[in-house]
């Protein structure tokens, strides 16, 4: 227990410390190096939220993920602060994550053609976001939470009709009773966190258009540079860093959406697209029959969809195989169980039938 306390303290200096020094992002200029190895950690951690949403069995086992949210919200804006500022000073090209991240989006393009490649690239990512992932998962978390919470007494009287009818003890009553008030709580959370998720998107654009134009404004009339060197520069190191800002949100926004669409789920995604995949083999068939067909059509590359269609018809007799063996197995358990009763019954029944019970009283006096 001592070694836990010690432990769980740590952590929370760990918090303490990782909270101040996100606030002190937006104020406080930070070298280069730094940047780069925040940027780097920003990533991974929004990729490690992601892993666990896709891990995670019920919603609530992750609840903490509204204040992550929060948390991880606030430090990509300190990052796309952090990194106006040093774009801005003219020590951009020194942020070697950005420069990195540019040139593999955007290819061996150079020039204005890698500079409008990369700003199309922005755009998608930032449509994907706001209108298709964002929009839809807001929206399931407030549907979520208002059915969760319309829920609540009558998910509660249930609990309570069971243990009025002793079918639970008081402590498996007052545990699904929590359970319950911990599930409101959690996505009445999520109806007001996943704000925080759109509102990165529009914020993302907002410091995108002010750093080009920030940065124009610096290169012609600060440092005297042409049109052409000065949108080449500050527009180019702009778009990399919105494209590296994005992505980590992107890891986010897809977590969001999976988290809060989940809500009837028992098992992770993975187990549920296992098992839901497979019930039915004959999608499989009738898939690839469809791409067998198209395969033979003037136009298409049939040398793409027979392969696929192939792999298809084999997955549809494995899923057959494999369901008929299940199948057969569980009829065989559920005769071997009849068969098993019903010798229980036998030996148990007695020969004298019907049974009555009989019983007799005596006085305390005729007990000699």
């Amino acid at each position: 227990m001592a070694k836990a306390g010690v432990f769980e303290n740590k952590a929370d200096l760990f918090v303490a410390v990782g909270a101040i020094v996100i606030v002190m992002m937006l104020i406080i200029p930070l070298p280069t190096v730094l940047v780069d190895i925040l940027m780097s950690l920003n990533l991974v951690l929004n990729l490690l939220v992601m892993l666990i949403v896709l891990y995670t069995r019920k919603a609530t086992d992750f609840s903490v993920f509204p204040t992550v949210l929060l948390v991880s919200t606030v430090f990509g804006l300190g990052l796309n602060v952090s990194s106006t500022r040093i774009i801005l000073t003219g020590r951009g090209q020194n942020l070697h994550m950005v420069k990195a991240f540019s040139t593999f989006v955007v290819g061996n393009k150079s020039g204005g053609e890698g500079l409008v490649v990369g700003a199309v690239i922005f755009i998608i990512l930032i449509a994907v976001q706001a209108f298709v992932i964002t929009k839809g998962s807001t929206r399931v978390a407030e549907v979520a939470a208002r059915f969760t919470l319309d829920a609540m007494p009558t998910k509660n009287m249930a609990v309570e009709a069971e243990y009025n009818a002793g079918a639970i003890t008081e402590e498996e009553a007052r545990a699904r009773k929590a359970e319950i008030q911990r599930e409101s709580d959690f996505y009445g959370a999520m109806d007001g966190a996943s704000k925080f998720v759109s509102g990165n998107v529009k914020i993302g654009i907002f410091i995108t258009v002010v750093n080009v134009v920030a940065g124009l404004i610096f290169g012609m009339l600060f440092r005297q540079e042409p049109f052409g060197t000065a949108i080449q520069t500050y527009a180019g190191l702009t778009i990399g860093d919105g494209l590296l800002s994005q992505l980590p949100a992107l890891f986010v926004s897809v977590a969001t959406g999976l988290l809060v669409t989940r809500s009837v789920s028992d098992g992770t995604f993975g187990s549920d697209i296992t098992t839901q995949f497979s019930r039915n083999a004959k999608i499989y068939y009738v898939g690839g029959a469809t791409l067998l067909v198209l395969a033979f059509l003037p136009g298409f590359p049939w040398y793409v969809l027979i392969p696929i269609a192939a792999a298809l018809i084999w997955v549809g007799y494995r899923l057959h195989k494999s369901n008929a063996a299940s199948f057969k197995k569980t009829l065989e358990k559920a005769e071997q169980k009849e068969k098993d009763k019903g010798s229980a019954e036998a030996a148990e029944m007695s020969p004298v039938v019907p049974l009555d019970p009989l019983s007799l009283e005596l006085g305390y006096g005729l007990i000699r």
